[in-house]
């Protein structure tokens, strides 16, 4: 939370990377005639374009239509950390009920999201065995991920979204670690890296890809 009183007057909470942020996912009816604003901030652009498009698809499980009875207003740093607090001020003034922000502790991590699929290439052009962090990345080639579903994390972050909509205050809601991991394997990959892995890892697999 910042300590600029203008941003406290609204409900702002940061959320690490994707940490997941759990919260019961039943939907409630909304207010008749209300339209929610919400506002995501992020220091980078890619980062920012896959989080806008994926949050809305989470809010609308839950009744949340933007176009109807939401608006989405984004906003990138792109890659400027300095520029992270005239963004967040310029989404206050636009008097958002919420703002999601990507704290600055995980651009790098989000930075490195954006050349993924060349180390995977290179991996594979190496005949190099990787583990990755995010299962989605196994589905763009890696050999083998164990880490959490980020559309499981997109759904938890909707439903504390969701709670803020409905007058829960961000301080009063528990902030939880994941507790559903996936490992993933990728077979093809096995095969183009020329390896073979112990009958024991495969069964232990949430999903294997052919």
């Amino acid at each position: 939370m910042t300590s600029d009183p203008t941003i406290d007057r609204r409900a702002f909470f940061a959320v690490l990377g994707l940490a997941a942020l759990a919260a019961p996912r039943t939907a409630v009816a909304q207010q008749a005639g209300r339209v929610y604003r919400l506002g995501i901030l992020a220091p980078t652009v890619p980062f920012s374009l896959g989080l806008a498009g994926r949050i809305p698809v989470a809010l609308r499980e839950l009744g949340y239509v933007e176009g109807q009875n939401l608006i989405v207003e984004n906003r990138y740093a792109e890659g400027k950390l300095d520029r992270l607090p005239g963004l967040a001020r310029e989404l206050v003034q636009l008097r958002m009920d919420v703002i999601v922000a990507v704290a600055a502790s995980a651009t790098r991590a989000e930075r490195d999201a954006t050349t993924t699929i060349p180390i995977i290439q290179l991996a594979l052009k190496h005949r190099l065995p990787a583990i990755y962090e995010w299962p989605d990345q196994v589905e763009d080639g890696g050999l083998m991920a164990y880490g959490t579903s980020r559309s499981e994390l997109e759904r938890r972050m909707a439903a504390y979204i969701d709670r803020i909509f409905k007058g829960a205050k961000p301080g009063d809601l528990p902030v939880e670690q994941p507790t559903t991991f996936e490992l993933v394997i990728n077979l093809r990959t096995t095969r183009a890296l020329r390896l073979t892995l112990p009958q024991s890892l495969l069964r232990r697999a949430d999903r294997v890809i052919e």
